[in-house]
């Protein structure tokens, strides 16, 4: 989901590099004695917990393991490695089995890998150094930060002025993929502002420029236009940063 995000201390990912080949997210956590990584590997359907002397430990997700299952798994093999931590089980607490499928996570992967070309195009067009392409575990977005040069106070605390830019599978205000370009602070008068065709201003649960990712399948010039809704929401959010 755009916008900002945080994660409590304990073990929970931030986010994580753009990978290359079949990972699609790692996670990397210092330790006093050795480093640990978390990948999912969307290819071959595992998640791998790899550490700084060698070793590799797979857990196979596509055979309906709950989220429990999962994570348990993967705390039972952190001790084995001597990892010690606070782990917030909670994050992690459903016991139903989960259905997964191989053809949509490779599919999934594949639109990943093509995407983060594109953002990264993107990205060299903009001044300055933005953050990485980054890829988002808490909701599987596939996104950056261009930070900017206001603070904005809400009540949770002062926070620099900023413009997330990203890709996301689907969240609770929008069921379907789409690309966002998402400002905070975000302001009404955006709205007033006109998009490229099937670009829109979207308004619940997060707010920002949105394109569907229906207005660019199947088509020749899908590249060019993700590239122009990007351009143009840029041009006119930076002014709000």
């Amino acid at each position: 989901m755009p916008g900002l995000g945080g994660h409590p201390g304990g073990l929970h990912p931030p986010a994580a590099p753009l990978p290359a080949r079949q990972s699609a997210a790692v996670y990397c956590r210092p330790h006093p004695s050795r480093h640990f990584s978390i990948s999912l590997d969307l290819r071959n359907h595992y998640v791998l917990l790899s550490d700084s002397d060698g070793g590799v430990h797979q857990t196979r997700i596509s055979e309906g393991l709950s989220a429990n299952q999962i994570g348990q798994l993967l705390v039972a093999k952190l001790t084995e490695l001597g990892v010690q931590g606070k782990v917030d089980q909670t994050r992690f607490a459903d016991d139903r089995p989960r259905e997964y499928s191989l053809d949509a996570a490779e599919r999934y992967f594949t639109a990943l890998s093509h995407v983060g070309r594109v953002l990264e195009q993107f990205r060299a067009e903009l001044p300055g150094e933005p953050d990485p392409v980054q890829f988002w575990p808490h909701h599987f977005d596939l996104a950056f930060v261009i930070l900017g040069e206001k603070q904005a106070i809400t009540v949770e605390g002062e926070y620099p002025s900023q413009i997330t830019v990203g890709f996301s599978p689907d969240d609770p205000g929008q069921p379907s993929p789409y690309f966002y370009m998402s400002p905070f602070p975000f302001e009404e008068t955006l709205t007033h502002h006109k998009l490229p065709d099937g670009a829109v201003w979207h308004t619940a649960v997060w707010q920002g420029a949105m394109l569907p990712y229906a207005e660019i399948a199947e088509r020749d010039d899908a590249e060019k236009r993700i590239l122009d809704f990007l351009r143009s929401a840029y041009q006119v959010e930076k002014e709000f940063i």
